[in-house]
């Protein structure tokens, strides 16, 4: 009877412990888990930290791409501007380093001298850095046909007239008014060491029958004529000429334009031209300190030119032009 007592109280004892076991305080494990032994809160917090390095990283590879130039504007996708209406000098000051503006004409228009009224690349096309534009400036408005009556008349003979109404030291206005209808002739033919020349066509002129061009070189530092004539021999375009008159043929137009130099300042031509190719050099000062010079010859200033011409020219002293 006491066996069986003492066997029942251990089972009583087992059976407590047992309980006491299962059902005991489980504080410590009430949270949720992620399956990886971490409660949820700690696992949204370490999610927390992954975003924060996610989005930093994010910014460093921006910032390279910036610093790399990936996002940046490729600087050779330009489109050309609307010139228009535009100043030249101000349309060079401000794209002359993007483009590059050549002068193809001028003409008069109701638009104010220089200002561009036409340009052969359209607004907004796509270019490359330093692509040409073509554009053709104004001369303002047209004299008035009174304005053109104005020249002097041709003096008598013994007197010699290159251009009339044209006098060194003009600017490029009065130019244009003493040349009266011929300024509508009138055009930008390229930019020289110190001076920018101005040219229109011609028949011939001063008695002699060959055609060329009557010239003007305006001095940029002082925006003044400083030297104006012709060339007889050139055809075609003024700006790439053709050459085709026989030497007899300047000549005999080099004779007739020399013999009123001479009757006008005395002197006589000398075949020693101080260039290669001259045939006849004649070179006198005129009684107002400007000179006067007038030359022919086949293949000018080198073998091979094939520059076959007349050229007579008055021309300021060379102290006057500056640098």
């Amino acid at each position: 009877m006491m066996k069986k007592l003492r066997i029942t109280a251990l089972l009583a004892a087992m059976l407590m412990a047992f309980s006491t076991y299962s059902c005991g305080d489980t504080d410590e494990g009430d949270g949720d888990t992620d399956g990886s032994g971490k409660s949820s809160s700690a696992s949204d917090e370490d999610d927390g930290d992954e975003g924060d390095e996610e989005e930093e990283t994010t910014k460093r590879t921006r910032k390279k791409r910036s610093e790399d130039g990936e996002d940046e504007e490729d600087e050779d996708d330009l489109r050309m501007p609307d010139l228009v209406g535009m100043d030249f000098n101000e349309a060079q000051e401000q794209y002359g380093s993007s483009i590059t503006l050549m002068i193809e004409e001028m003409e008069y228009s109701d638009e104010d001298e220089n200002i561009i009224i036409e340009q052969d690349v359209s607004p907004d096309t796509k270019i490359s850095k330093g692509d040409k534009v073509n554009v053709k400036l104004s001369l303002g408005k047209e004299p008035e046909t009174e304005a053109a009556t104005e020249a002097p008349a041709v003096p008598a003979s013994g007197e010699f007239v290159m251009v009339p109404g044209v006098e060194l030291r003009m600017t490029l206005d009065e130019i244009k008014i003493a040349l009266g209808d011929k300024a509508a002739e009138l055009e930008y033919l390229y930019d020289g060491y110190d001076c920018t020349t101005y040219a229109f066509p011609v028949d011939g002129a001063l008695g002699v029958d060959i055609k060329g061009n009557c010239f003007f070189d305006i001095n940029r530092d002082s925006g003044k004529l400083q030297t104006y004539g012709y060339h007889f021999g050139e055809t075609g375009d003024m700006a790439d000429p053709d050459y085709t008159y026989s030497e007899a043929e300047l000549k005999a137009g080099y004779d007739t334009l020399v013999a009123q130099l001479i009757a006008a300042y005395g002197g006589e031509p000398s075949d020693e031209g101080q260039y290669e190719g001259i045939k006849k050099w004649y070179e006198e000062t005129m009684p107002d300190g400007d000179g006067v010079w007038a030359v022919y010859g086949i293949d000018m200033w080198g073998e091979g030119s094939g520059i076959n011409e007349i050229t007579v020219s008055m021309s300021i002293p060379f102290e006057e032009r500056g640098e």
